[in-house]
């Protein structure tokens, strides 16, 4: 049975539900009732913090509506709106729905993966990390030197920073590097790299543009494995295919390129 929430608990006359999708695994989406003071201010795509059980949780509202299965006694409200606007669009929202139904998981677990760390839950959010080089220039090209080929990943982090890239985050120091994380926490567990950290709002860079980088040349496996992609891609079919290779192998600058 369908029901229509009662006059006095709707938001202004606009829909009297929200669809919220939580990041818990449970493959359904759950419906809150819209609070007076909100009354035609939320819309799909914003965060909401909502109760469930004991607890008060962080979700996606998915979708509004005029009526829902749940009996207007039982219906539980949306506390808190948390963004002026919709943090997430609808080619985002349609994305996720259907990494769900693939990936057999909930629509609230894909919206939260899919989005940037603390975007999902604002308490959660940590300090930002800067990256300095620890050792002296003599050092640095030492270690350069001794990563060379064999590691080109560490080599690409150290050529970054030696062309003046202290301060930055490891994310930003790896997006200029062409890589991921991980050979940054290397070099730093060897003590090449010192990781500090900064208040969050201390943002030194702040409205200084980046500087294009330069994509490395790709190696000859590389070079076939985004032919091999980037075919399917220009036909737009779906297909799944297995990229192969050991740590620091380059299968990062493969998907940089096929998203490219």
């Amino acid at each position: 049975m369908k029901h229509v929430m009662a006059e006095n608990g709707r938001s202004g006359g606009g829909p009297g539900y929200a669809k919220v999708a939580l990041p818990l695994p449970v493959r359904q989406e759950f419906d809150y009732g819209i609070p007076a003071c909100l009354g035609g201010r939320v819309s799909a795509g914003e965060r909401v913090r909502v109760p469930f059980g004991r607890r008060h949780l962080v979700g996606y509202c998915v979708g509004l509506a005029e009526e829902s299965d749940i009996p207007p006694a039982r219906i539980r409200y949306i506390e808190e709106l948390l963004d002026p606007a919709p943090v997430v669009g609808p080619d985002l929202l349609a994305l996720t729905r259907w990494m769900a139904d693939y990936y057999a998981c909930s629509w609230g677990e894909a919206l939260a993966a899919a989005l940037p760390a603390g975007v999902g839950n604002p308490a959660a959010r940590r300090p930002r990390t800067a990256v300095l080089l620890a050792a002296g220039e003599a050092a640095a090209a030492k270690a350069l030197e001794e990563a060379g080929e064999r590691r080109p990943e560490q080599a690409r982090v150290l050529r970054v920073l030696a062309a003046g890239g202290e301060g930055l985050s490891p994310a930003e120091l790896a997006r200029r590097a062409r890589t991921t994380t991980s050979p940054i926490r290397t070099l730093a567990r060897a003590g090449m790299l010192v990781l500090e950290e900064l208040d969050a709002d201390d943002d030194p860079f702040a409205g200084v543009p980046a500087a294009p980088d330069t994509p490395p040349e790709l190696t000859a496996d590389q070079a076939r494995a985004l032919a091999s992609l980037a075919g399917a891609i220009e036909r737009r079919e779906f297909r799944v295919e297995l990229l192969w290779g050991v740590t620091g192998s380059g299968k990062t600058e493969v998907y940089l390129r096929a998203i490219e």
